[in-house]
């Protein structure tokens, strides 16, 4: 009998002590699931973007109707045979069928997008896109601003833009935009449901990629480090040598 207790006493610590791993990781699994949200947040409204403007179709001295007009022209090649769009003064609407390819991304996304074309008080000009969106089988809603001052280098601004349970709210995104990806610099952000402080730092991801490759991003404590193996299994690097794995997603590998 005293042999079996002690075997029983043994058993429960051992379990006790399991349990004690995985429940200090909780915190990191809440940490990881909103910076992968907001990232892709980002990244997958920057690849819509592209189907409307790139360098040379939005002329900074023309006045918006005519932008808009270019915006419009852009979208009805870019999404090809699944989009059907319309321009009246400054604005633009676009309907994507459920998964239309677009073609600069190489990404697929279903659902609207409208969008109002102004001019900045600097000279540049703007365009606030309200996107209602299917991205990777998540909504992706919100408002999400593109700013020129002269046509050739866009700068990005989102006001609570969601991406299934993640919402990011960020002043500025600097991004440059190759290959079908973005490289993405944010400060001065917040994202997850506590509003966390979110930043960026040399961030790249395809815009039809499963997670970010390259670069840094620090949501309130944690710190999230990318690399070439993350796209394929998630796994990333954490501070103070740990490491962690982002949530898996349909259709990623793992």
């Amino acid at each position: 009998m005293t042999r079996a207790l002690v075997a029983l006493v043994v058993a429960a610590g051992l379990a006790a002590g399991a349990g004690g791993c995985g429940s200090s990781s909780a915190p990191d699994a809440q940490a990881l699931h909103d910076v992968e949200g907001a990232v892709r947040a980002v990244n997958r409204a920057i690849g819509v973007h592209t189907a409307f403007m790139t360098v040379g179709n939005v002329d900074t001295g023309a006045t918006p109707e005519i932008i808009a007009t270019s915006l419009w022209g852009r979208v009805m090649a870019e999404a090809s045979g699944c989009v059907t769009a319309t321009h009246t003064g400054a604005t633009v609407h676009a309907d994507f069928a459920a998964d239309c390819m677009l073609a600069t991304a190489s990404m697929r996304a279903g659902g609207s997008v409208d969008i109002v074309v102004e001019p900045e008080a600097t000279g540049g000009r703007r365009a606030t896109m309200t996107l209602q969106l299917t991205v990777d089988g998540e909504l992706l809603a919100g408002d999400f601003v593109v700013s020129t001052p002269n046509g050739q280098s866009f700068t990005f601004s989102a006001d609570a833009l969601t991406l299934g349970a993640t919402t990011v709210t960020v002043p500025l995104v600097k991004a440059g935009i190759a290959g079908g990806g973005a490289t993405m610099d944010a400060l001065n952000a917040t994202a997850g449901a506590a509003g966390a402080g979110f930043s960026m730092t040399a961030v790249h991801q395809r815009f039809a990629g499963c997670y970010a490759d390259e670069g840094v991003a620090t949501l309130g404590a944690v710190t999230v480090t990318f690399s070439s193996v993350t796209p394929q299994t998630g796994a990333v690097q954490l501070a103070a040598g740990r490491s962690g794995t982002l949530p898996p997603r349909t259709g990623c590998p793992r």
